[in-house]
């Protein structure tokens, strides 16, 4: 029975850079009303989601997962209740710093740094991002980098630690909350969120984000709503078809 919905936030749950909308809003709180317990997770920080869901007014508390799964709040209010941070190796740390240094070093103010806490990422300013994706995948091969792996999501890159990814994270919460993959639904778009959708059994992505995850047989759908919808009409069905063996 569905028990755990998943999902991206920016180009999935809400435009890139822009607020979850208000029939989204109303699909989230049905699904909350069905029992169902969500999980927002990005790139971006902890805090950054937290303002976003406390804007939205959802009802129940909502699951943050920032940083790529690196920093898990079981709740969104701001500070946090007993924020969890995922273990970054020592020698993680030290990848991280020298491919910072050099990134930095080489483009200087043409990229943006996000505040993360445990992974390394960043935006292009006025300069072509493929600059720099072309840039960490030299550093990785000439630096022999071990410990860390990147995302490369549209305008972003995302260096993270091996250890850490979306589908680690989401693994925690449902050993946390005790609720298996068949029982868990994934949304999403990009490539950094393939390692949740191996953690849900119902996987769901859009017509332009598909070829990501053919390997993983998503069901796909035109836009968040359709999805929040085909969620909400599988929890109500499991619901029924329960209380009919009851019976």
């Amino acid at each position: 029975m569905l028990q755990l919905v998943a999902m991206d936030l920016d180009g999935t749950l809400a435009p890139f850079n822009g607020a979850i909308q208000p029939k989204t809003i109303e699909l989230l709180n049905q699904l909350q009303k069905e029992g169902v317990k969500l999980v927002i997770t990005s790139g971006k920080p902890a805090s950054h989601i937290s303002g976003l869901v406390r804007q939205a007014n959802l009802q129940d508390d909502v699951i943050i997962m920032g940083d790529n799964g690196g920093i898990i709040w079981f709740n969104h209010e701001f500070p946090p209740k007993d924020p969890f941070i995922m273990t970054m190796t020592k020698e993680a740390a030290l990848e991280l710093e020298k491919i910072r240094n050099a990134i930095l070093t080489k483009f200087g103010e043409n990229v943006w740094v996000q505040p993360n806490r445990c992974t390394f990422s960043l935006f292009s300013r006025g300069i072509d991002i493929e600059e720099v994706f072309e840039f960490c995948d030299h550093l990785f091969e000439t630096e022999k980098i071990q410990f860390l792996k990147n995302f490369k999501t549209g305008g972003a890159l995302d260096v993270i630690p091996k250890t850490i990814d979306k589908g680690i994270g989401l693994k925690y919460i449902q050993e946390k909350l005790n609720i298996p993959i068949e029982d868990t639904a994934v949304i999403g778009d990009g490539a950094n969120d393939v390692p949740m959708f191996l953690r849900g059994k119902i996987r769901i992505t859009f017509p332009q984000s598909a070829k990501i995850f053919v390997k993983l047989v998503p069901k796909v759908v035109p836009d968040i709503d359709r999805a929040l919808e085909f969620l909400i009409g599988i929890s109500r069905f499991e619901k029924s078809s329960f209380l009919e063996m009851l019976e």
